[in-house]
């Protein structure tokens, strides 16, 4: 594929954007309600509070549990991929259809395991998995059909 002028305009996928910025919105939200519900604890991660579990999670310290549900959680990497969709939407790349059926593979077991908004990463899946056959059934364009394979 030729290299896009300055001046040409790129294809927008939407339904790619919009997953991206879901994607983006649950991992910063899971993020941030975790830091709200566990800032007692906070303070004991500088204090090496971290540290006292001696390897058994099964036993974990409310500091260290703290720590998982937060920093240590899916949050942020979730949040880094909800940017990364974005990113790759705007500029009209399909993400490969993996990265769909991954994401909703996980939030159908992490929804069936525990209450939780799990499945509304269904809907970015779904919107991912639209983008990528559409991208497939065309092919042409900055949108190319191997990226959604």
């Amino acid at each position: 594929m030729p290299p896009m002028s300055p001046n040409t305009p790129t294809t927008v996928l939407r339904p790619v954007v919009i997953a991206g910025w879901l994607i983006t919105f649950l991992g910063v939200v899971h993020t941030l309600l975790g830091l709200l519900m566990t800032t007692t604890h906070v303070p004991g991660w500088f204090t090496g509070a971290l540290w006292g579990s001696g390897g058994n999670l099964a036993a974990m310290s409310p500091s260290l549990g703290a720590f998982w549900l937060t920093i240590g959680s899916f949050g942020v990497p979730l949040a880094a991929l909800g940017l990364l969709l974005r990113w790759m939407g705007l500029r009209g790349i399909v993400p490969p259809a993996f990265v769909a059926w991954t994401l909703g593979l996980w939030c159908t077991l992490g929804g069936a395991l525990f209450p939780s908004p799990f499945p509304l990463l269904w809907i970015a899946a779904v919107l991912m998995l639209v983008a990528a056959r559409k991208a497939s059934r065309e092919g042409s364009g900055p949108v190319r059909a191997e990226a959604a394979r």
